[in-house]
């Protein structure tokens, strides 16, 4: 068969009740992506948490950081899922980072910011909430990410306009 022929999803003959997709995946130092066949319940297609908000914005005097802010993890899956939360920088933290939530509920998370060590610049990062179901890492591409992107502008001691002070 044609090796460069377009990524589909099989009709899944014989397992009813199932949705079939297929993702591509990037290895580092491979020039061919792999392909993954995700069989998810027909019931409950898709990713099965949103987040709210989608993106936060922290400003802070350098040496302090700013107030903590809050996101929600809402479980739309029919069936109990475990979620764990990770940040793409040093300087961005959430708490709790592993939640299990059953089939809607809902979490609420804390995200704190640290401005310690940082130039007086914008920063950018994001928080990856990643159902796991469970299933090792090794299936994870089944698993999409929900982001939640976070902002952080660190200024000079003093030019914040918030009246910080030491």
């Amino acid at each position: 068969s044609d090796r460069r022929a377009p990524l589909q999803a099989p009709a899944a003959a014989g397992a009813t009740g199932f949705s079939p997709s297929v993702r591509r995946l990037r290895v580092p130092g491979s020039a061919e992506p792999l392909a993954a066949l995700c069989l998810r319940p027909a019931a409950a297609p898709g990713l099965a948490a949103a987040t709210s908000p989608r993106a936060q914005t922290f400003v802070a005097s350098l040496g302090l950081d700013p107030a903590a802010q809050a996101f929600e993890i809402v479980n739309y899956g029919g069936q109990t899922e475990r979620f764990v939360v990770e940040s793409n920088r040093r300087w961005l933290s959430v708490d709790p980072s592993d939640v299990t939530l059953a089939g809607g509920d809902r979490a609420q998370l804390t995200v704190r910011v640290s401005s310690a060590g940082l130039p007086p610049e914008t920063h950018r990062g994001a928080l990856l909430v990643r159902p796991m179901g469970g299933e090792p890492s090794a299936v994870a591409p089944c698993n999409p990410a929900e982001a939640v992107a976070v902002t952080l502008v660190a200024v000079p001691h003093g030019n914040d306009g918030l009246g910080a002070s030491r």
